[in-house]
């Protein structure tokens, strides 16, 4: 069997974790964006997909989309909602693949170490 490349591997386990992030961040902003951030009488129980409020409906003048909050502002924070659920796993592979090098550069992983670092602790 061919050994993957340490790039691929990579690759996967960004997908593994940014997959379960997004969707922990559209559990989250189902329940805090609609009603406080924007108001969208015909709400989809998927809410974290824009656009958040559809402007050119409207029923009657009492049932209709309107942000609460700035529009900008809106979008400003489902950017961050987006970026903190893609940047995580990044930081958390290159913590990962330093903290791997660090110890695969002292030999700690290889069958014949000497070091009695692992049965320590």
């Amino acid at each position: 069997m061919v050994p993957m490349p340490r790039a691929f591997k990579l690759m996967l386990a960004y997908a593994a974790m940014v997959v379960p992030l997004l969707v922990v961040a559209a559990v989250i902003w189902a329940f805090i964006a609609p009603d406080r951030f924007y108001h969208c009488w015909d709400d989809t129980p998927l809410t974290f997909i824009p656009p958040f409020v559809h402007p050119e409906f409207k029923l009657n003048e009492r049932v209709r989309d309107y942000f609460i909050l700035p529009p900008k502002m809106v979008y400003g924070i489902w950017f961050a909602f987006v970026g903190v659920a893609a940047v995580v796993p990044v930081v958390v592979l290159a913590a990962f693949v330093r903290l791997w090098s660090f110890y695969e550069r002292r030999g700690l992983f290889s069958r014949n170490a000497k070091s009695d670092f692992f049965r320590t602790m």
